[in-house]
């Protein structure tokens, strides 16, 4: 399409006629679902397929945060420069074609309408407007294209949007998509040596044939990550929810720091941490009850700590230290009658009081003590003692 656009474009400017179909392309969608990666994507298709026509393609990024100032009016100064240089270079290289990016254009594109309603400055109108004002400069130039990234469609310009020749939703990832990018991570985790030894895992066609073969193909790393996929694809499908590609890249690493222990790590258990960490961050606990490996993971979790220990993290869980009866003890040291409203310092073995500091006999480290508190009587249990642990 882009590619007809420019041809399109080429014909009216040889004609002198002006073309009613702009070469401005929008992508929408929700937030990680690669946009931007897409719109690099399809500059980098157009170099290749214009490469007959123009000699050289360039690529310009625009970060619509950088144009945005505090001082009134500069945000449309900035815009306007931007499409005045991006004119002289039209005019200047008619043999170079130029790719213009402009992510989250929501920042200057915003609705003027909702803009006036809700009281904002009159700054961001300036800059709407001289970003349509651009637009319409650089329609006559067919050497030239723009691609534009937005997550709020809704809230853009309406004479913004009628300006964009093309409009495409993008949307979360399908079955495929979700296996190809987990595919793709896994394999680069196997290529830095993270994922010993090297195994090859099928593309999504190649991993359907295999799971269709029956039991005897289960354990194949394809077919494993195929269920993963698959189980995935229904939860949110069930829960009405979605993952973003984003999110979806990033679950191989997680799962492997979260769960994974030893210095080694298989192909197999990257994936038996991948599926765990997919339960967890879809939040399906209901579908994960029945599984067995989760159920004995809870009961192994549930046994330790009963027994005192945490099994994610090799430490002991600490619980409040109970009541007990008893006297003011020092293993190793001279018992001695101390102040109730003294406070003990472990590192010089000193017992302050209120404008006193006598030194007690030398005490071994990680001693446990035990303070005399004075306090009513509770029925035939004497004094109140409460036991600390330094």
């Amino acid at each position: 399409m882009l590619t007809g656009t420019v041809r399109f474009s080429r014909a009216f400017e040889t004609h002198k006629l002006q073309r009613k179909l702009n070469p401005f392309i929008l992508l929408h969608g929700p937030p990680g679902t690669g946009k931007t990666s897409l719109c690099l994507g399809l500059a980098q298709k157009i170099s290749i397929r214009l490469s007959s026509t123009y000699k050289s393609t360039k690529l310009i990024q625009i970060k619509t945060a950088v144009l945005l100032s505090k001082y009134y009016s500069e945000s449309a100064k900035h815009v306007d420069d931007i499409f005045n240089m991006i004119i002289s270079m039209c005019e200047e290289r008619s043999d170079g074609f130029i790719c213009v990016l402009v992510d989250e254009v929501e920042s200057i594109a915003s609705s003027r309408e909702f803009s006036t309603q809700h009281g904002e400055s009159l700054d961001s109108m300036r800059a709407t407007n001289a970003l349509l004002t651009g637009l319409d400069r650089t329609a006559g130039y067919s050497n030239v294209v723009f691609l534009f990234t937005s997550n709020l469609c809704d809230a853009l310009e309406p004479a913004f949007l009628d300006r964009c020749g093309s409009k495409e939703f993008v949307g979360p990832p399908r079955t495929v998509e979700q296996y190809e990018i987990l595919r793709s991570v896994l394999e680069k985790l196997v290529a830095c040596q993270v994922i010993q030894p090297a195994v090859h895992i099928p593309k999504y066609n190649d991993a359907t044939l295999q799971a269709m073969r029956g039991i005897s193909t289960k354990h194949l790393p394809g077919c494993k990550l195929l269920e993963i996929v698959e189980m995935m694809h229904a939860s949110t499908t069930k829960l009405g929810t979605s993952i973003s590609g984003r999110s979806l890249g990033r679950l191989p690493e997680k799962a492997l720091m979260k769960y994974l222990r030893e210095e080694d790590c298989d192909l197999d258990l990257a994936l038996d941490f991948l599926r765990r960490c997919v339960l967890e961050t879809l939040s399906i606990d209901k579908s994960g009850a029945d599984d067995p490996e989760v159920e004995v993971r809870e009961q192994k979790n549930s046994k330790a700590q009963e027994q005192g220990w945490n099994d994610s993290s090799d430490s002991m869980i600490e619980t409040e230290p109970e009541s007990i009866f008893g006297e003011f003890d020092i293993l190793g040291a001279t018992r001695r009658e101390v102040d109730p409203d003294a406070s003990i310092d472990a590192t010089t073995g000193a017992v302050h009081g209120a404008g006193t500091k006598r030194k007690l006999d030398t005490a071994k480290p990680c001693t446990m003590f035990r303070k005399r508190m004075n306090g009513p009587d509770e029925g035939n249990y004497g004094n109140a003692e409460k036991r600390t642990k330094l």
